[in-house]
């Protein structure tokens, strides 16, 4: 029975290690193209709480955009640090969000008031520890304008330097697109759900048509709850995959990755608890990798000894395709039980949390799955600290 049991746990984890991989690559890729003329205006919305280490990197990209006219705009949302200095410097507009009205997410009230001072067709909002190419916003607009779309979230590539983010982000992105069936995301037929807050560009009637960040003020996913809205509105929206274009640097040290992968899994485990159920079955079905291991080494157990073999195998093999997506080199593959076991821990966790709604703390601020949105006057129209970033249309 014990023999009957290891095997199913091992069929299944092949299983969802080649759903994964078919799920993300059934994604359209944007094609990096060069800029067109006649390309409408955007503005960048940056939201920004204490992001002075990330920040530089982010607007020195910005600057060198090969993109005829569009704005940079950076919200300081309360910040301690010297991020409202940096903006400065980098000739940004500058607004400050000092006070966060009740009912709203740091994130979202930062967005909306960007949003108040924007003077672009489209609007991009995206986070501070990004780094864009330089032909990434001409090739995304020109995608959404070739496929008529409303609204466009770009999956972003991750830039690894330490030891743990190269063991733990692939395997991550392994389990949660588990639960995304890629081929459904851009179906407007279908309920599925995905969007990346890190890079999502919206056209500006869109944007007021929908209700904006405050409809989804109180939201901890803002991206998931805008492309709902999207979808809801029969709005044209679209996911794809941007690893060539832009690049994000999240984490420095192992507690900003157990934070961090907290924060998502809450997001997950409460927006949609079926395919968070799934997601949290497959990390832990990979975390009984090391057991399997330790069963089958007990004499008389060859038999389990051959699956558990197999098992690992299916771990690493599963993991290697990801390593590749993120340039990571392949032997941190070969560590991957203790990325199933730290993965499924996080996740539990963030099980838990949602269903006793504890709720999280992310940037100083605590959010949880009770904590409702209430009806509030929001700050008057913010007034422009500088001009535009660029403005060469005319070329």
């Amino acid at each position: 029975m014990v023999f009957w049991l290891c095997l199913a746990v091992v069929v299944t984890q092949g299983v969802f290690g080649l759903l994964s991989i078919r799920h993300y690559g059934a994604l359209p890729r944007v094609p990096t193209v060069p800029r067109r003329a006649g390309l409408p205006r955007v503005s960048i919305v940056i939201p920004a709480r204490n992001e002075a280490a990330h920040l530089g990197r982010l607007l020195a990209s910005l600057l060198n955009l090969d993109y005829a006219s569009y704005e940079v705009i950076v919200v300081d949302d309360g910040s301690s640090d010297a991020t409202a200095l940096l903006a400065s410097e980098f000739d940004a507009i500058l607004v400050r969000s000092t006070k966060l009205p009740p009912g709203w997410t740091g994130k979202n009230y930062a967005c909306y008031r960007g949003a108040q001072v924007a003077t672009g067709e489209w609007l991009l909002f995206t986070d501070a520890d990004t780094e864009h190419g330089v032909l990434s916003l001409a090739s995304c607009i020109g995608y959404v304008l070739d496929r008529r779309l409303d609204g466009l979230s770009l999956l972003v590539g991750q830039d690894t330097h330490s030891f743990w983010e190269r063991l733990l982000l692939p395997f991550a992105y392994q389990q949660f697109f588990v639960g995304i069936p890629g081929n459904q995301v851009n179906n407007s037929r279908k309920e599925t759900l995905l969007a990346n807050g890190q890079y999502f560009l919206i056209r500006r009637d869109a944007y007021d048509r929908v209700g904006g960040h405050e409809a989804v003020r109180s939201s901890i996913a803002e991206d998931i709850r805008l492309a709902h809205l999207f979808k809801r509105h029969r709005l044209r929206y679209g996911v794809a995959r941007g690893e060539h274009l832009v690049f994000a640097r999240l984490y420095h040290k192992l507690a900003d990755v157990w934070t961090s992968f907290t924060r998502s899994s809450f997001q997950f485990m409460t927006l949609d608890s079926g395919r968070g159920l799934v997601v949290l079955v497959s990390a832990a079905l990979a975390a009984l990798t090391p057991t399997l291991i330790a069963l089958g080494l007990r004499p008389g157990n060859d038999g389990i000894l051959l699956i558990s073999a197999y098992s690992y195998a299916f771990l690493v093999l599963g993991v290697m395709a990801w390593d590749r997506i993120f340039r990571i080199p392949a032997w941190y593959s070969l560590l991957q039980p203790v990325s199933a076991i730290f993965f499924w821990l996080v996740a539990l966790n963030s099980a838990v949390r949602g269903l006793l709604g504890v709720g999280i703390t992310w940037k100083g601020r605590t959010y949880g799955r009770r904590w409702a949105a209430t009806e509030t006057a929001v700050d008057p129209t913010p007034q422009r600290d500088q001009s535009p970033m660029k403005d060469d249309s005319s070329k």
